[in-house]
């Protein structure tokens, strides 16, 4: 994704799925994904530029979804 974006002069921004589920003690899996978004935006704001988005190990996040999932991770779902 990296290459690609360079290929295509695009900027690059690369999250994991775990710093996007959040714990209960953190932001809500919903705002850290809404926190990536407006970073994105603000990029293509300042550079001009489309911004590709790429998150590493999405599994975490959308996974089998059970009622014993993390809240984090349901919140960062219904966010994407």
């Amino acid at each position: 994704a990296r290459a690609l974006s360079q290929a295509s002069e695009t900027e690059f921004i690369s999250e994991t799925g775990n710093s996007l589920v959040g714990t209960e003690m953190q932001n809500s899996g919903a705002t850290a994904v809404n926190n990536l978004f407006l970073r994105a935006r603000q990029a293509k704001i300042t550079t001009g530029r489309p911004v590709i988005i790429f998150i590493d190990e999405i599994d975490l996040i959308i996974g089998k979804r059970t009622p014993h999932n993390n809240a984090g991770a349901g919140g960062a779902t219904n966010a994407l």
